[in-house]
């Protein structure tokens, strides 16, 4: 009854769909998870569009930036020759003591994603 009283629309179906567009079309401009989500929330209060759960938008957030992240990466990735490619790659052997990868930062997460090793394009 509040939703039809005050114009509120839910989040769900193509409003949803939209919205997530929308969100991963922010991310490449926010500098954080927290930002992005005040981003996210701003535009629910523009577009009257009732807030899902907070463990939702920390997902659709995250998955947005992520996103975002590989997007740039992929636009970096495809001005890099394979000289300059073969050369960044071999950062990644170069050791600290013998150990670990002083890049090892850039190297694929065990177990999770491969965000911030670059990955030439096919």
């Amino acid at each position: 009854m509040l939703r039809q009283i005050y114009g509120f629309k839910i989040f769900a179906g193509h409003r949803a769909r939209e919205l997530k567009a929308w969100l991963v079309g922010e991310a490449e401009n926010a500098t954080t998870n927290h930002d992005l989500a005040y981003r996210f929330v701003d535009e629910r209060r523009r577009t009257r569009t009732v807030l899902p759960g907070i463990s939702v938008i920390e997902r659709l957030c995250a998955d947005a930036l992520v996103a975002a992240e590989r997007r740039i990466d992929s636009a970096i990735v495809a001005r890099l020759d394979e000289l300059l490619k073969a050369h960044l790659d071999a950062l990644l052997t170069e050791m600290v003591e013998g150990k670990v990868s002083r890049f090892v930062w850039l190297q694929p997460i065990r177990g999770g994603t491969e965000l911030g090793r670059y990955h030439p394009p096919a």
